[in-house]
């Protein structure tokens, strides 16, 4: 953007070098997706098919379905592509399972936790506050922190039940009708939304899964615009009968890639007392 002066003469009306408006050239972060495949694959036998009094196939695929959308959750939250025996934030202490779904790719946790550290504040073994939280948040730059309706915080199920406390939500004097001992549930934090996930794990008092005791909580600020998911292959279940072997084969697959814009555009709030 420049600043330029008012139109003057006809000279200025033309594309040409009299114009008073510089041209520019539109530019393109180009950020590459390279999708990873998610898995899962069971077998059961045509007896158990022909003797259930339900219609066990067809609950299959909705549990596969299921299964396939919470992998789908926790490697967006917790993934990390380290393989050595300390260091990957869901095994800290020993080598990861070369199977492990989380080493797909790296995930929300991973930015605060290992690629900008400075986006962490430790609660200190503490229970969650208004202020913490607002110092976390504000460790990403103003252009992403700002921005509360570009936000978003993800908590696990301990931490959300320590934020229904928090004095400043807790009674309707503070918050109104939005008080969580009226309504029992968090809906927004300084206008961010909160939600929590079955898929954020407890840790140690660092933010990682460890292998001494996991038990302090953590919350996430994101800020949404800066990720970006793609799908090479949407959840696909499959279910073959193999007369060879008179069972049934269920297979349910997914592709899908997951990138970050920048590396400031997470923060996280870990060593919370839950």
């Amino acid at each position: 953007v420049y600043y330029v002066p008012e139109t003057s003469d006809e000279a200025q009306l033309s594309l040409g070098s009299g114009n008073p408006i510089p041209d520019s050239k539109i530019g393109s972060g180009k950020v590459t997706l390279n999708a990873k495949k998610l898995a899962l694959r069971v077998g059961f036998s045509s007896e158990l098919v022909e003797d259930a009094v339900i219609p066990v196939l067809n609950i299959y695929r909705e549990q596969a379905v299921r299964a396939i959308a919470d992998a789908i959750d926790n490697v967006l939250l917790n993934g990390d592509t380290t393989t050595s025996a300390t260091g990957n934030i869901n095994s800290d202490h020993a080598t990861p399972t070369s199977t492990s779904k989380y080493l797909a790719m790296n995930g929300l946790r991973h930015l605060p936790l290992v690629d900008n550290t400075d986006n962490t504040i430790t609660m200190s073994n503490a229970s969650p506050t208004l202020a913490k939280m607002r110092e976390t948040r504000f460790t990403m730059a103003g252009k992403y922190s700002a921005r509360p309706t570009d936000l978003a915080w993800i908590v696990d199920s301990g931490t959300y039940a320590s934020l229904l406390g928090i004095s400043e939500f807790l009674t309707m004097d503070k918050a109104g009708s939005l008080a969580t001992a009226q309504t029992g549930q968090i809906g927004f934090v300084d206008g961010i939304p909160v939600y929590v996930s079955a898929e954020m794990p407890l840790t140690e008092a660092d933010g990682k899964v460890g292998g001494t005791t996991n038990d302090r909580g953590q919350a996430v600020c994101v800020y949404r615009p800066g990720w970006y998911v793609g799908y090479r292959r949407r959840i696909a279940v499959s279910v073959d009968y193999l007369s060879y072997y008179d069972s049934y084969q269920l297979t349910a697959t997914v592709r899908l890639a997951f990138v970050r814009f920048d590396t400031d555009v997470a923060s996280a709030l870990v060593n919370i007392a839950v």
